[in-house]
């Protein structure tokens, strides 16, 4: 009996009906070395803000009654500029700026997709459908591929491109070791900083993680965060996104009584002056977003070092074995160890010319969308316009592939 003739694909439409399974979906996440970005409270927090006017598309996987893989997937219309496309995207892919690993095994894979694809382009009637920004690991992308091939009067590719990278930190079981990891020149100008730091300040770190304090302090990491961001002309994050500064609250009371949440704080003289806000799930800890105080009293003492080498040493101590710090590349990032990882993303295209000609004249007005608006506009002219900003436009988040 092959694996097609005994794995069941189910669809679910609404989170209600899977709040039984969590500990199975959870449990699938966990076993296939996926993101916190995919477990069932995260993707829960996310819908609850993002998924107004978009339509829920679950896929789960079952070998055997097992859960073996699960495609989290949503339905929604975009209207740009008098055209519009009918696209299914991946659950949290957009409004935030986490990448994943979807949780479903190599084996039944290209079954899955072939099982989900069918769907959304069939029952569904999508126009496009987007997998990004997904991590390169294990045969996600050799499956997707097959799986198009395998339904290609339905379906093609039209990009399949990697769009930056993704930096993970492997830590051993001893901080010591971690140090030895490193380039001679970078150990000597770590213990060089925490030196001169500890001779001009009582210096201490360490990590809140009960939710009454994680409620307590997250608002002064906002601050921080935002405060570090607009010394250069910029929003930041929880200003910049929409609803982020909400979502995020959301997480850290909703995860936070998981014993999901982390934020890490460097005090000189009882002051905070950095902070690294970060989700743990397993053996992972997932950074988010790091704030620091910034002016000539703090710019070339090397704090955000300080603070991550800190962040690492308390991360081993607590069992920590992976340190997942999120996309895009950063040179101090190789310098403190870690490895980059490709992250790219797949569209695919309903095979119909009607089809096509409204994608590309679709995708022609987003790319024009984003050079005018992001590129130049957010990018280049309003840092340096004195007036208050809103945060990005949901149309120019929603359009883009």
């Amino acid at each position: 009996m092959s694996n097609e003739d005994i794995i069941n694909c189910q669809l679910e439409t609404d989170f209600q009906s899977l709040e039984p399974i969590k500990p199975e979906w959870d449990g699938c996440v966990q076993s296939n070395g996926c993101d916190i970005q995919m477990t069932l409270d995260w993707c829960k927090i996310w819908w609850r803000f993002y998924g107004t006017g978009r339509s829920l598309r679950i896929f789960l996987i079952r070998h055997s009654s097992q859960l073996v893989g699960i495609v989290p997937m949503f339905v929604e219309k975009v209207w740009l500029a008098g055209t519009w496309l009918r696209v299914a995207k991946l659950l949290g892919s957009d409004f935030t700026i986490s990448s994943c690993v979807l949780p479903i095994r190599d084996e039944f894979a290209p079954i899955a997709f072939r099982h989900a694809l069918t769907h959304l382009l069939e029952t569904d009637r999508c126009d496009a459908i987007r997998f990004g920004q997904l991590v390169e690991k294990g045969a996600v992308f050799v499956s997707l591929r097959q799986a198009c091939a395998d339904i290609c009067r339905l379906v093609k590719i039209n990009q399949d491109t990697v769009q930056g990278t993704h930096t993970i930190f492997h830590l051993p079981t001893k901080y010591e070791d971690y140090l030895k990891s490193l380039s001679k020149h970078e150990r000597q100008n770590i213990q060089r900083d925490i030196r001169r730091f500890g001779r001009d300040f009582v210096v201490s770190h360490e990590s809140v993680e009960t939710p009454e304090l994680l409620r307590k302090e997250f608002p002064a990491f906002i601050e921080m965060h935002e405060a570090q961001w607009n010394r250069v002309g910029r929003l930041g994050h929880f200003a910049g996104w929409p609803q982020a500064r909400k979502f995020h609250l959301a997480l850290v009371n909703g995860l936070g009584s998981l014993g999901r949440v982390r934020l890490d704080r460097l005090t000189a003289n009882g002051e905070v002056v950095s902070y690294r806000y970060a989700l743990k799930f397993g053996n992972t800890l997932f950074a988010i977003l790091p704030a620091r105080l910034a002016g000539p009293q703090w710019d070339q003492r090397g704090i955000g070092r300080i603070a991550f080498v800190k962040t690492v040493e308390h991360a081993i101590e607590g069992g920590i074995r992976v340190i997942n710090s999120g996309r895009s590349h950063y040179d101090y990032k190789i310098r403190l160890g870690g490895q980059e990882v490709p992250i790219r993303t797949m569209v695919l295209v309903r095979r119909s010319i009607l089809v096509e000609i409204r994608y590309r004249f679709f995708c022609w007005q987003a790319k024009l969308l984003d050079i005018i608006y992001y590129k130049i506009w957010i990018r280049r002219v309003a840092p340096y316009l004195p007036f208050k900003r809103k945060p990005l436009w949901k149309i120019w988040i929603r359009s883009q592939f």
